[in-house]
């Protein structure tokens, strides 16, 4: 089993996505060779995995909550954008059409509603 890491624009930290549930990083060991991470909705639901090597080692409990299928997602969508803007020398136009295509309209609009994109791209994905 493997997992995804997915870039969050707003905060500088690191998350992790399974099966759509969200992880955030809360810390590692002394010998840096194992994570801890927490359900992003650490509030109200206490799971937790730790991982070595990207490989889920331990599971602490199950999620208080569904998966975050849309959230998922539009990080998802959010990374790509950021890994095609590394990688590739493409129009911000042609970076946002890659890394949107296929996705579904909920996708679209948990983007936009969390201010995820730096450019208005309705009319990106539309043409």
């Amino acid at each position: 089993m493997s997992l995804t890491w997915i870039y969050v624009a707003s905060v500088v930290k690191k998350c992790i996505e399974e099966y759509n549930f969200i992880y955030t990083l809360k810390g590692k060991n002394k010998e840096d060779t194992k994570l801890y991470w927490t359900c992003a909705r650490k509030k109200t639901c206490k799971a937790r995995v730790h991982t070595v090597s990207g490989q889920v080692v331990f599971r602490s409990s199950d999620h208080t909550h569904a998966p975050d299928t849309v959230e998922a997602a539009a990080r998802s969508v959010v990374t790509r954008m950021v890994a095609s803007v590394t990688t590739v020398h493409e129009s911000t136009r042609n970076v946002i059409r890659g890394a949107v295509q296929g996705a579904s309209e909920s996708t679209h609009a948990a983007i936009l509603a969390e201010g995820r994109c730096p450019v208005e791209f309705n009319e990106l994905v539309v043409d």
